[in-house]
């Protein structure tokens, strides 16, 4: 099993989910006033990827 392809097939299509869910939304912000941060979709990624691999957001973004 290869884990890091099988790993990056589903971080593409939870990618392309979160793309199509959030430009279905009103807005796609970055979650700080100040730009610092991630957009929506990027968010929406890393909380499918968290869920996924039953880890903390910091596990995920390190």
């Amino acid at each position: 099993m290869n884990v890091p392809k099988i790993l990056f097939r589903f971080v593409k299509q939870a990618a392309s989910l979160a793309q199509k869910r959030c430009a279905a939304g009103p807005t796609a912000v970055v979650s700080d006033p100040a730009g610092n941060g991630f957009a929506d979709w990027k968010q929406l990624t890393l909380h499918f990827l968290r869920v996924h691999m039953d880890a903390s957001y910091r596990e995920i973004v390190d």
